[in-house]
């Protein structure tokens, strides 16, 4: 801009001129002109400039304030991106839960009239896996890998993210962020040696053909410099019974070890993303649908050897993961741990089976309040490319130390469930095995639906009685579902419907335990079911305090019933290790809670990898760079005008 004008002595001489003083002599003008600023046309032109230009440098000096501002903003912004390793994201998250649970086939939920989600549509999916030949398409000189152990980085690519019609815009903005935020979850756990693998040309080709994509983003060369895995998510029309659908769409390396290097996330756009607590809901959804692209898809692990197939069944074979079912169950006779044995494509064999694994991520629906078990992680780690920190939290309880029999009789034996994790009783009260939610007996006469349950899945005298049918048709705890709300029930963030003399607490810190405390004065009757109380552990001692109200009750090593003076009724502690970790005072009951506090000292930092974002910050703050040049020469040029006037 201060280009166009290249000699500002030219701009007084013609201004001189323009006002036919230039001959005249200073004695003429003090003789002939009256007192200054009053009558002379020319002084009172020279001060209506000199106003003007300060009246402008006083404007361009504010514009250019705002702009500085604005530019430190973007530019702290863009660092923090940029070091994507530098920033902590996100701190919260949780599971949802289930209505009615059919079928796994839609048709037997449009016969039952329910709608009791699935979240996996793997059948859906548009998409054709390549593998990228690096021998063939790069130099192979330039693809390097790292020798020790990082953070995983997934990118995520929104070029084929477009904001459906009936979508709000903020909504629309709100599920980008989630995306992020649960790419970003895994950065906490779950590790890998870099491979640095600069693309060219024709691998654009391998990604648009595999992953069934109309473009990708022009960067898309840095893709495997930047990252260990691109996600492409999209929404589509998943029907009414598929929450989501993921997988894998592009490998790297040889035929007998192939490693996912991109992936689809297509998104169901019949969910309500209005309901209270969605956030949680949906980052609990596609973490879930993540972990099929980076692992948990049949065929993959078959080619990996952790799985074997036997028909139409897969079973877990890898000697790593066997042993952490080993000494979760606490049965060391297990050859062989079959995976989900019901519904189609995209749920048989591609998950955890709920008989066994009721309460783990990888079940096959949105179970409430799910969580990560050691058994997920020994998952992982049985790729070979893969390695775990383990911040689970141990909250995976589910058939935790049963035995052997647990695994191999039925949950109902002579009408009285084996362990604890069953039950008998419609509707009765109950915590669930992680304590983290508030549930209750799942049990139904499924020919009010037309369904016949299989014979050997028959608990009761009357053979239409049955519980949660994938898992096996067993009584389980599930949550009473409130149509307005996810997670209604959970010690974290729901809502509690008790009075305040029950002294119940919901928060991250809080967890759920088998209570009929009441103050002693109450005039209620003490009546036992599961209430939310915040819990703080002593590692020093191996006990932990449950806080009723204002006052609190210390719980021993090994649990038990406790009760207190000042209260009426007891509660059932559990032991301590059940509930605390055992090396801090850390209490955690909620998957994503846990992966924050427990990786908050372990020298890594964890923030969000989008390259796309890090690309619009600094295209944002190059613009305001240029803007602010600009009026800097400008000010420049006003400040050197008025010296000259």
């Amino acid at each position: 801009m201060g280009n166009k004008i290249s000699n500002p002595n030219n701009i007084s001489n013609t201004n001189n001129t323009n006002n036919g003083t230039s001959s005249a002599s200073i004695s003429d003008v003090e003789k002939k002109s009256p007192p200054p600023l009053v009558s002379n046309g020319k002084n009172r032109k020279i001060f209506w400039i000199i106003i003007s230009l300060v009246a402008a440098l006083i404007i361009a000096a504010v514009i250019i304030v705002i702009i500085l501002v604005k530019k430190d903003k973007n530019i702290d912004k863009a660092t923090k991106l940029n070091n994507n390793i530098t920033s902590e994201e996100t701190k919260k998250s949780n599971q949802e839960s289930n209505k009615l649970m059919q079928e796994s086939d839609e048709e037997k939920n449009k016969k039952s009239g329910t709608l009791h989600s699935s979240f996996c549509g793997t059948s859906k999916l548009k998409m054709k896996p390549k593998t990228l030949n690096l021998t063939k398409l790069n130099n192979m000189d330039s693809t390097s890998s790292s020798s020790s152990y990082g953070p995983i980085s997934i990118g995520v690519d929104f070029n084929s993210f477009k904001q459906p019609s009936k979508m709000s815009s903020s909504i629309f903005s709100k599920i980008r962020k989630i995306i992020l935020e649960t790419a970003n979850e895994f950065r906490k756990f779950l590790q890998i040696k870099h491979q640095n693998i600069p693309l060219i040309d024709s691998d654009k080709k391998v990604f648009l053909e595999g992953c069934n994509l109309n473009t990708i983003g022009s960067n898309f060369k840095n893709y495997l410099t930047l990252y260990d895995l691109i996600i492409f998510p999209t929404f589509d029309n998943l029907g009414d019974y598929t929450l989501a659908a993921a997988g894998a769409c592009v490998f790297t390396g040889n035929s007998d070890k192939p490693r996912p290097v991109g992936g689809v996330l297509y998104i169901n756009t019949k969910l309500n993303f209005e309901k209270t607590n969605t956030d949680l809901y949906m980052k609990s959804v596609l973490f879930h649908e993540m972990t099929h692209v980076l692992v948990f898809e049949p065929e993959l692990m078959r080619v990996l050897n952790i799985v074997k197939k036997e028909g139409s069944n897969y079973y877990i074979s890898s000697s790593v993961v066997l042993n952490a079912i080993k000494k979760h169950f606490g049965c060391n006779s297990v050859t062989k741990f079959y995976l989900e044995n019901q519904g189609g494509e995209g749920t048989l064999g591609a998950h955890w089976e709920s008989r066994y694994m009721l309460g783990d991520y990888m079940v096959s629906t949105a179970y409430p309040g799910a969580v990560m078990s050691d058994i997920t992680l020994a998952l992982f780690d049985a790729t070979g490319y893969y390695r775990t920190m383990h911040y689970s939290g141990g909250l995976f309880k589910f058939g935790k130390n049963k035995g052997c029999d647990f695994l191999e009789q039925k949950c109902i034996e002579d009408t009285k469930p084996i362990s604890d994790e069953f039950c008998v009783l419609p509707d009765e009260p109950k915590c669930s095995s992680a304590r983290n939610m508030k549930l209750s007996c799942y049990i139904i006469d499924y020919s009010n639906y037309g369904i016949k349950i299989p014979e050997k899945y028959q608990y009761f005298d009357n053979n239409y009685l049955g519980g949660f049918s994938y898992a096996d048709y067993c009584p389980v705890a599930l949550e009473d579902h409130a149509d307005d709300d996810y997670f209604n029930y959970s010690c974290n963030v729901g809502t509690s419907t008790l009075a305040s003399e029950y002294g119940e607490t919901i928060g991250y810190d809080s967890l759920c335990f088998m209570s009929s405390l009441l103050p002693s004065s109450s005039s209620k009757i003490e009546t036992t079911g599961p209430i939310c109380y915040k819990v703080k552990c002593n590692s020093k001692y191996k006990n932990y305090d449950v806080q009723i109200g204002s006052r609190s009750i210390t719980c021993p090593t090994n649990g038990g019933s406790m009760s207190d003076p000042y209260f009426k009724g007891n509660i059932l502690c559990q032991k301590y290790d059940d509930v605390c970790q055992s090396d801090n005072d850390v209490v955690c009951s909620e998957m994503f809670d846990c992966f924050t506090k427990l990786a908050k000292n372990d020298g890594y930092s964890y923030g969000v990898n989008n390259i796309e974002e890090y690309e619009e910050i600094i295209k944002c703050c190059e613009k305001g760079s240029k803007i602010n040049y600009k009026f800097t020469n400008l000010l420049l040029l006003m400040i050197y005008i008025l010296f000259i006037l």
